[in-house]
């Protein structure tokens, strides 16, 4: 039983290590493409070693730099992420683990998303504190970050400035239409009274002139039914002067008779 389980042993080895052979090699055949910038070929390889082993966090590392090499690609630093993310949480290799956060800032930092790079570089010097790379960009993102909040709050001040501006353009739009509406109804209430004051001379002159010729024609038009002493003065004389010459004539006429049977007698 002892040998058995000696051979078991043995045998259980010997198939770990060629596990891992074959996984070093295909690491070393990805990274061969790799150094050509043949991405595609190494990442099959890389993948056909985490397929063999899913804790191989060489092989997840591998495939994040494969992605980030190909950042023209869509999505392609969102791929990266995921895989560095992967690496350093399952990572054991302090300098491999360091490794993963240094690119994840890389990314943030390209992506000008400097609060996330900053954080990523934190990690990468906390294990490699002699990383100078790593500390020259945590310094440099720390600058970029503040002048982006600088010009964030410029841009929010501006923007506030403009809305400000756009309301009291509106307010004063409205003011002047106010005015305006009440300017043409001021213009037009004045020319109406203007129109009526016209329109009330023109009926007072009417009413002058209608007067003026009522009292012409009173003057031309005497009541028939009155008479004036002057006439009446007038119209008794010229009677009296009727009735005299009407008496003159008949004492005449009896005169004439009078001679006219004297002569006959004779």
């Amino acid at each position: 039983m002892k040998h058995w389980f000696f051979l078991l042993f043995v045998l259980g080895g010997m198939a770990l290590t060629a596990h891992a052979q074959n996984d070093n090699m295909l690491l070393r055949r990805g990274n061969k493409h790799y150094n050509k910038n043949d991405y595609n070929k190494a990442a099959e390889y890389y993948r056909k070693a985490l397929s063999n082993n899913p804790s191989n966090h060489k092989a997840t590392y591998n495939l994040g730099c494969v992605a980030m090499s190909q950042q023209m690609q869509k999505g392609a630093d969102s791929i990266a992420v995921d895989y560095f993310v992967k690496a350093a949480k399952g990572q054991t290799d302090k300098r491999l683990k360091a490794q993963s956060f240094h690119n994840l800032g890389i990314i943030h930092q390209r992506q000008e998303n400097y609060e996330s790079a900053i954080d990523a570089y934190k990690h990468t010097l906390r294990l490699t504190p002699d990383n100078f790379i790593a500390r020259y960009n945590l310094e440099l993102c720390k600058k970029m970050l503040k002048k982006q909040q600088n010009n964030q709050n410029n841009q929010n001040n501006q923007n506030n400035k403009d809305n400000k501006n756009n309301k009291d353009n509106k307010d004063n739009k409205d003011k002047n239409n106010n005015k305006d509406n009440k300017d043409s109804k001021d213009k037009n209430s004045k020319d109406n009274n203007k129109d009526n004051q016209k329109d009330n001379q023109k009926d007072n002159q009417d009413n002058k002139n209608d007067k003026n010729n009522q009292q012409s024609n009173n003057r031309q038009q005497p009541n028939k039914g009155s008479m004036s002493k002057d006439n009446a003065r007038q119209m008794l004389n010229a009677a009296v002067q009727d009735e005299k010459n009407t008496q003159q004539r008949m004492q005449k006429a009896r005169r004439g008779q009078g001679d006219a049977s004297n002569r006959k007698n004779w």
